[in-house]
């Protein structure tokens, strides 16, 4: 898999480092921050990085782009597990953590606001697709310390396919750009239904940085 993850990045930089030749395309590689928190789930902290490519409908001006991006995404949440007496009083809580990793491709419509020759702001929202690479789910705290699911996709626990829409600001200053965004998936992952679970709708904040090549 690790194989595959480098052999498709590189195939995205071959394709766009050719595109890049025809005028008002641009070419990035960008890294990031993903906080991960579905409704009713504690907060996972995860990364991104990738590569991007920009159509700018006018050179040197405030102007519409598209744009598309390739790049792993590592997601997730945390859960607690209250566990109980006969009584009905409170023991312990257990941390139930799920780690997944996609291959996420969005496409953004955006607008970028030129402030001077070195600097602009811009803002940018669209669809995105994932793809369900690997990952794993543990469960930790009080009696229970053990790997729920070794792989939460072939496993069947989650869906392997995911999609959504998203949405970023950011700034531009010569070739680096700072973006803070939000995704929001609009499907269920899991593949079956836990008792007293609710769904983990994806629901990530992203901050990214962008070299612009």
């Amino acid at each position: 898999m690790a194989r595959f993850i480098v052999l498709l990045m590189a195939g995205v930089l071959a394709v766009a480092g050719s595109v890049c030749q025809a005028q008002k395309v641009d070419f990035g590689v960008l890294a990031g921050l993903v906080f991960s928190h579905p409704k009713d789930y504690n907060t996972r902290t995860g990364f991104s990085v990738g590569a991007k490519g920009i159509y700018t409908f006018r050179d040197n001006s405030s102007s519409w782009f598209v744009e598309a991006q390739a790049k792993l995404v590592s997601k997730g949440w945390k859960y607690d597990i209250a566990t109980y007496d006969e009584g009905g009083n409170l023991i312990y809580y257990s941390d139930w953590t799920c780690n997944a990793y996609y291959l996420e491709i969005p496409v953004y419509a955006g607008y970028k606001f030129k402030v001077n020759d070195n600097c602009g702001i811009f803002i940018e929202a669209g669809p995105y697709l994932a793809a369900g690479l690997f990952g794993n789910s543990d469960v930790k705290g009080g009696e229970h310390n053990y790997e729920y699911y070794s792989n939460v996709f072939a496993d069947g626990f989650y869906k392997r396919f995911d999609w959504g829409l998203g949405g970023n600001v950011g700034v531009e200053y010569r070739h680096v750009q700072v973006s803070f965004g939000l995704h929001r998936s609009l499907m269920n992952p899991l593949n079956q239904t836990l008792v007293m679970m609710p769904k983990p709708k994806d629901r990530s904040w992203m901050l990214t940085v962008t070299y612009i090549i």
